[in-house]
């Protein structure tokens, strides 16, 4: 049997921007690294945080001819963050967390 009794619903929001360094672009197996930044907004049954976020990312592009527009493969982000505010504008002692993401990504980029 499952206990739901030690969970909650909540939600998370990243708005940000990143740069990303693709290391083999004109080959099928292509691995890039990319680094961002953003504004987080979490939210729970408890309550919900904003804050600053600086992520690290990871992969490795796929495709099945190198001149293909389209892309599928796996991913690695790491993301840290300070909240700062709680919901309605109150400051915080600010808390550092982290996020951990493995993934798979799908790429379309047209010529």
């Amino acid at each position: 049997m499952l206990d739901l009794d030690c969970c909650s619903n909540g939600s998370d929001l990243q708005v940000g921007g990143e740069g990303r360094f693709y290391l083999r672009p004109d080959q099928v197996d292509d691995p890039w690294v990319g680094v961002g930044a953003g504004y987080e907004l979490a939210q729970s049954e408890s309550g919900g945080n904003s804050g600053w976020t600086v992520d690290l990312r990871g992969g490795v592009d796929l495709k099945a001819v190198a001149s293909d527009a389209a892309a599928i493969g796996p991913f690695l982000s790491v993301s840290f963050g300070e909240y700062t505010r709680e919901f309605g504008g109150a400051s915080l002692q600010p808390q550092l967390h982290e996020w951990f993401t493995v993934g798979v990504r799908v790429v379309w980029d047209p010529p």
